[in-house]
């Protein structure tokens, strides 16, 4: 999954709970709604909320932070609300791949979502999401051009997420994330052939906020696993750990955030009759700064860059090193009081060498163009 990760999303959620009982009345620059546990490009974007937040008076903010935190309990049995969000999006990526050899690949991914949903337990104040989207992908090579792989795929994802207010600024949160993911795949060598994979991420983590100075940071510690069936073409797991933190402050009508990440895993290999192919060690570190700009009453525009270098090392020595920088430029708008809608392009590099002989003086590369669009309607 893109990692992107909970990190913004889940740090909102305890800091709305901490901003409201500071007595700084200064409130952070964070998106309150409920709707905003989701993945990193289905969160709202915090800016915005700031400027809307701006223009109201104090008694109009507590008397609505109330409102909205109550919710309806018309439609909210046993303490559970279905309020959050339903929304759907399309993303559209092409990729240039120059293999080693010189040989070129294309392929074209079309991903939509096609439900998302958001449950809230009020009495314990447990947050869920559900999503499934639908994804399809088509490659074709250039050296061999009789050759072609499809893949239809559905992807599952389930957010959970408890949140805990220790004041002062201050919280604390355990959340899980599991993605199942389906695939079919057509080549001239299999006919719907089926694999799968299942990730599942476990997650500790911090926030604080600081109405004084208009800053805070969200951390994080993750263990995660990935298991891959790839039916005849073998298997793979995945384990390993990630650490996250990220620090942002508000200026005006801008938002700064400057995320640093870094991740271990080990992987193992298997054939399709359950053979130990071989293992390898994934470690990897990024940098990514991002700045937001409220327009008042007019949406949000960002900006992120991020930088990434990362390894993969086998046990015989071999080594594979790579470099990838990726740009994204991004505008959000609220329509009316129910609707957010979200376009996004994204550039990614990829360039990867390695210190195996035959690949001396040699890169692979890749580079992706990626556009999104968001539709969310929020209840």
């Amino acid at each position: 999954m893109d990692k992107k990760i909970l990190s913004v999303v889940l740090a909102n959620t305890v800091i709305a709970a901490n901003a409201v009982a500071a007595s700084d009345l200064n409130l952070p620059n964070t998106d309150l709604s409920l709707a905003s546990i989701d993945t990193d490009k289905e969160r709202s974007s915090a800016a915005n909320y700031e400027a809307y937040k701006r223009d109201r008076s104090f008694n109009e903010y507590t008397e609505t932070n109330c409102t909205d935190s109550a919710e309806e309990t018309s439609y909210s049995p046993f303490g559970w609300s279905l309020s959050g969000n339903i929304g759907t999006s399309v993303e559209y990526e092409h990729r240039d791949t120059r293999e080693w050899d010189g040989g070129k690949k294309k392929e074209r991914i079309i991903t939509n979502e096609i439900v998302g949903l958001f449950l809230h337990q009020h009495d314990w104040d447990l947050k869920a999401k559900y999503s499934l989207k639908q994804m399809n992908r088509e490659q074709r090579n250039s050296i061999t051009s009789d050759y072609y792989e499809n893949a239809d795929s559905y992807k599952h994802l389930l957010l959970l997420d408890k949140p805990f207010n220790l004041g002062h600024g201050w919280g604390a949160g355990l959340a899980y994330e599991g993605e199942y993911i389906t695939n079919k795949i057509t080549s001239p060598y299999v006919n719907h052939m089926n694999t799968n994979s299942f990730e599942q991420i476990f997650k500790p983590y911090a926030t604080y906020w600081s109405n004084k100075y208009n800053a805070g940071f969200y951390s994080h510690v993750e263990y995660l696993r990935i298991d891959y069936d790839n039916n005849d073409w073998g298997s793979r797991d995945e384990r390993g750990y990630s650490f996250l933190f990220k620090p942002y402050f508000n200026y005006g009508r801008f938002r700064f955030d400057l995320e640093f990440f870094y991740q271990d895993k080990d992987n193992k290999d298997f054939s399709g009759a359950g053979a130990h192919n071989g293992s390898d060690r994934f470690v990897e570190k990024y940098i990514e700064p991002t700045v937001r700009y409220s327009i008042k009453n007019g949406g949000v525009a960002y900006l992120n860059l991020r930088y990434t270098k990362n390894e993969t090392r086998k046990k015989d020595a071999e080594t594979y090193f790579k470099t990838v920088i990726k740009a994204k430029v991004g505008y959000e708008v609220d329509l009316g009081e129910s609707w957010m809608l979200r376009a996004e392009y994204e550039y990614t590099r990829d360039r990867e060498t390695s210190n195996k002989a035959e690949f001396s003086g040699k890169k692979k590369k890749i580079d992706s163009h990626t556009v999104y669009a968001h539709a969310l309607y929020r209840f």
